[in-house]
């Protein structure tokens, strides 16, 4: 971990190019989950609705 021995701030340009690395790793990430949501939504869209079962057995009398 390079800002686990920062102590003279000497990694402190790494810090920040991993940090900004890091951030867009968020950013690419939301994307994909954003896309996945939408294909999810298309798909269960297309799922036909099923209607109630019919009662095949007679109900309990208890």
């Amino acid at each position: 971990m390079a800002d686990a021995k920062n102590e003279i701030v000497i990694n402190a340009p790494k810090i920040a190019a991993l940090e900004e690395e890091y951030q867009g790793f968020w950013a690419q990430n939301t994307k994909a989950m954003d896309v996945y949501a939408g294909e999810v939504r298309a798909q269960l869209s297309r799922v036909i609705q099923f209607g109630e079962a019919p009662q095949i057995v007679a109900p309990s009398s208890d």
